[in-house]
């Protein structure tokens, strides 16, 4: 029968009134419409929550209809058209009932509404936006319904049911007056599928968990909005299904929407924890890197311009994914939903301009070779040649973004696996928890994971870099502590210079040279990265080395520890993101006999020869099976703790890079066939000079104190906001654990007559008699210990500072030793030799009462030119006497003493000896006299133990060893 309430007037054929009686209504009912859209819980068709139609011809000519019933079913009215011609022109509206605002004009004002799919009710976008932004967070299943109205659907998809009546309704959204002609009752309304033929897709929005070690969909709370160009939103849900796929539904058709996008904003700082899954926002917009462990942040905004989706809820793959742009209209289906990954990585400069990218999208990166390091600073997917690891990645990159499961996480690996840094073409890139800005809809890759540009600190060849991983637990000294890393970075370029090319034949140096150094550097960031846990190829056992506080590392404390990387590029130039260029450094290898050099650029020769830059010659010598830059040689012991190593020329010169000095003596080369070497006047103060396994002495370990400077640069850092959880660890100090030695090393700061930050390469110097003094600063490290004159374990106590002794002896000779080797020989066991013997040298220290230098060693390093042979200086010139303190004059005749510049020193054969020593002491006509030849005594050492006293002002005395 006929429903009493929506029954037309007059009743149409075959109709009946309700009872018996005849009813006479007071208005004509138009249209009986049933508002419904797709649910995608329900997965069906369902009714609008409370809503009415309006029909309107102008803002004061228009019929709204009643409020629909649960079954979405209302009635619009006939109008009164008095005067309004028969061709004019009606528009059909929705209006949402928004829950105690029934007369709310919110939904036209806002241009939307939201349908919350759990209580069935209408929102409006004031209640769901957040501080009246899209910064939203919601864990309600919110639809959006934009702005409804006959004519904009017709132009977006038409209509599921059209008025008899009316003939082009369906492509205008149009009725004239005369066809105001009733339609639809309650048993058969007129459905009006607001969403009819509306694009309908599902979102995926992944990222890695790292507790679970596998990956997973967002928890419910983000709304993703859809747009259609840039800023103009066409649709919008956070309706999230079990699976974790978000429905959304577009205002318009396939062909409607050429630009569509995602796209979603969260407040700052929002994230959710592993463990529950539960969002939450941070008021106080703090959060620390170590909560990283625990808490995934999610991006401030994100866009899928620019991205690289996949279809379906498979793993992602190189194999399935595509540019967003060829499946922007795909994820049709629940089962087959568009999946993000929002851990793709991105290289930035500054957090939002990506690089390798132009305006127009193409891609222009000249180089595709890219290194990717863990939290643990290991090198993810280590390229290899042969059996040879390379320092840089088997990951081309030939695309932006950089895909997550290739680039950021590892498969069943926890966060120790999580990328943290990326190197590409010199530079650094940093990734925590930063993502790429922009402006969504018109910036590419808006909330994908900025590999940022990192700064550090540079220095005169290398950067110093702070990498915080404290999301990731390190055992140090048996308990678990938070870790971080400093990196010592040399950015190369290695290259053979055409100028070495020879008259005949390739250049072996460009063709087996760059090869093998490629190589080596990977084996010599080994050797420097001993103990370090990105360091899969340590000797056993090995040098650990940690920067912690001064006081000990207390509980959240991190430990950092030192990692050192020797980049290799493909590109001679290193761009500066400042718009500079710089070749900082090159490697240049050359085919001529010569003697390798640090600096930049570095030389490196296949065949060893004691010529520094030695010029190119036509006809270059053969190299034999070992290259003089490769590791060659006997495998030696630390005698400090038995870590054993083969001297390695290449990883020396490459601590030049780091800007570490050379600690050996530059020689003066005896006669052919003489045996025995010493310091050449050109050389430096050396106090490390006996310690000939050290790296910078003797090219085969590290030593504590090459990392004193890094803990200086890190207090620089600490003051960056970025590395605020440094500062509480202030100040610091580098430790160092083997199996065999536990050692701390520090200098003292402030101390007098010293810089405010020295290092163990800082001195200061004065002059005593014939001799300068230069006295520096020491740490407990593997040569104060002992093997700077001692055996290990022969001191309690380490020494805390060194006092090297430097006079320049030259040394001529007359008729009565004719031979050079018998004239060397001479000098060199009667005299010099004995001073560059770690086992036979003098050994005194100079005992005093503090605060620091208590303990100083006293080190004689006497410079000799042999005079039928001067040394050849680095700048080609040839040494001079003029150059000596003391000319010694062996011939027969009488002795005779000549004071000025040199002093000159007649002297027969027999008197050759450690008087020499004692004159440049104290150079008097007595010392010279009594030429006393016995071995240096603790009294021979009074001028300098009262130098010492005088210049710190405290009571000191001499002590033998």
């Amino acid at each position: 029968m006929s429903d009493e309430v929506f029954s037309p007037f007059p009743s149409p054929a075959g109709g009946k009134t309700p009872g018996s009686a005849e009813v006479l209504y007071l208005q004509r009912a138009l249209f009986v419409l049933q508002g419904r859209f797709f649910d995608p819980i329900a997965k069906a068709d369902k009714p609008l929550p409370p809503h009415r139609f309006a029909l309107a011809q102008s803002e004061t000519v228009f019929s709204e209809g009643s409020t629909s019933d649960a079954d979405g079913v209302s009635t619009i009215f006939a109008p009164d058209t008095t005067g309004v011609a028969d061709d004019a022109t009606w528009e059909l509206y929705l209006i949402p009932i928004f829950a105690g605002r029934p007369d709310s004009d919110a939904y036209a004002t806002d241009g939307e509404a939201w349908i919350d799919l759990d209580t069935r009710k209408w929102v409006t976008s004031e209640d769901v936006k957040q501080d009246k932004s899209m910064a939203i967070l919601t864990t309600r299943k919110l639809l959006r319904i934009p702005v409804w109205s006959s004519a904009r659907k017709a132009a977006t998809g038409g209509f599921a049911a059209t008025p008899p009546s009316a003939s082009d309704f369906g492509t205008t959204g149009l009725l004239r007056t005369s066809e105001l002609q009733p339609f639809g009752n309650k048993s058969n309304p007129w459905v009006v599928q607001v969403d009819h033929q509306w694009l309908r897709t599902w979102v995926s929005l992944r990222c890695w968990d790292p507790v679970a070690k596998k990956n997973r969909t967002l928890p419910p709370s983000v709304l993703v909005t859809s747009t259609q160009g840039f800023g103009k939103v066409v649709g919008g849900s956070s309706v999230m299904l079990p699976d974790g796929s978000i429905y959304l539904v577009h205002a318009g058709r396939k062909e409607d929407l050429s630009k569509l996008a995602y796209e979603f904003s969260t407040p700052e700082v929002s994230f959710f924890t592993y463990a529950d899954g539960k969002t939450v926002v941070r008021e106080d917009k703090s959060f620390d890197n170590a909560e990283l462990a625990t808490h995934y942040p999610l991006p401030r905004a994100w866009c899928s311009l620019g991205q690289r989706p996949w279809l379906g809820t498979g793993e992602p793959s190189s194999s399935n994914r595509k540019p967003f742009a060829d499946l922007r209209h795909d994820g049709t289906s629940a089962d087959n939903p568009l999946s993000f990954h929002l851990d793709d990585l991105v290289i930035t400069t500054d957090g939002a301009q990506v690089f390798g990218v132009d305006n127009d999208g193409k891609w222009i990166a000249k180089s595709d070779r890219i290194t990717v390091f863990d939290s643990l600073l290991a090198i993810r997917k280590q390229a290899k040649q042969g059996s040879d690891p390379m320092p840089w990645s088997d990951l081309p990159f030939t695309t932006q973004p950089l895909a997550a499961e290739d680039h950021y996480y590892v498969a069943d690996k926890g966060p120790e696996a999580i990328t943290r840094v990326l190197e590409h073409e010199g530079r650094l890139f940093g990734v925590d928890r930063r993502r790429v800005r922009g402006l969504p809809g018109f910036d590419p890759c808006v909330g994908a994971r900025a590999a940022k540009l990192s700064r550090g600190i540079t220095l005169s060849r290398s950067e110093l870099h702070l990498f915080d991983t404290r999301w990731v637990t390190h055992e140090y000294k048996g308990k678990p502590a938070p870790l971080a890393h400093v990196m010592a970075y040399v950015p190369t370029f290695i290259d053979a210079p055409k100028a070495d090319d020879p008259a005949t034949g390739p250049n072996l140096a460009r063709t087996m040279g760059i090869p093998r150094c490629l190589k080596l550097m990977a084996a010599a960031a080994a050797v420097w990265n001993q103990g370090h846990p990105g360091n899969h190829a340590a000797p056993s056992p090995a040098k650990r080395y940690a920067i912690v506080p001064e006081g000990g590392l207390k509980d959240k404390q991190a430990v950092i520890l030192s990692r050192a990387h020797f980049g290799v590029r493909k590109l001679e130039d290193r761009i500066d993101f400042n718009g500079n260029v710089d070749k900082k450094i090159r490697i240049l290898i050359h085919p001529q006999a010569g003697r390798a050099t640090g600096g930049d650029p570095m030389h490196l020769y296949l065949v060893y020869g004691d010529t520094i830059l030695a010029p190119p010659v036509p006809n270059p010598p053969v190299p034999g099976k070992v290259f003089d830059f490769e590791p060659a040689g006997d495998s030696v012991g630390d005698r400090v703790d038995d870590v054993e190593s083969i001297p390695f020329t290449l990883a020396h010169e490459l601590g030049h890079s780091m800007d570490l000095p050379d600690e050996y003596v530059e020689r003066a080369h005896p006669p052919d066939k003489a045996a025995g070497s010493v310091a050449a006047f050109q050389s430096w103060f050396r106090p490390f000079n006996h310690d000939f396994t050290s790296f910078m002495r003797g090219n085969h370990v590290p030593r504590l104190r090459y990392l004193w400077p890094h803990v200086m640069q890190l207090q620089t850092l600490a003051v960056a906001d970025e590395f605020a959880w440094l500062k509480p660890q202030l100040p610091l100090v580098v430790e160092y654990e083997a199996p065999k030695a536990k050692m701390r090393y520090q200098l003292p700061k402030g101390a007098g007559k010293f810089a405010d930050a020295p290092t163990p390469w800082s001195m200061r110097s004065d002059n005593l008699g014939l001799a300068e003094l230069g006295l520096f600063l020491a740490g407990d490290d593997e040569s104060t210990r002992g093997p700077i004159i001692l055996p290990p374990k022969k001191l309690t106590d380490p020494f805390d500072g060194v006092v090297v002794v430097v006079t320049k002896f030259w040394f001529t000779f007359d008729d009565s030793i004719s031979d050079d080797k018998d004239r060397w020989e001479l000098l060199y066991d009667e005299f010099v030799g004995t001073y560059y013997d770690r086992e036979e040298c003098p050994k005194f220290f100079l005992q005093s009462s503090g605060p620091w230098l208590t303990r100083v060693l006293v080190l004689f390093q006497p410079r000799i030119e042999f005079g039928p042979k001067p040394s050849k200086r680095d700048d080609g010139t040839v040494e001079a006497v003029a150059s000596a303190d003391i000319e010694v004059r062996v011939r027969k005749g009488d002795r005779s003493r000549t004071t000025g510049k040199p002093h000159v020193l007649c002297i027969r054969k027999g008197d050759m000896g450690h008087f020499l020593m004692r004159y440049a002491l104290s150079p008097t006509q007595a010392v010279f006299d009594d030429r006393k030849n016995k071995k240096l005594q603790a009294d021979d050492l009074a001028g300098i133990n009262g130098w010492f006293s005088n210049l710190f002002g405290r009571s000191s005395k001499v002590v033998p060893l």
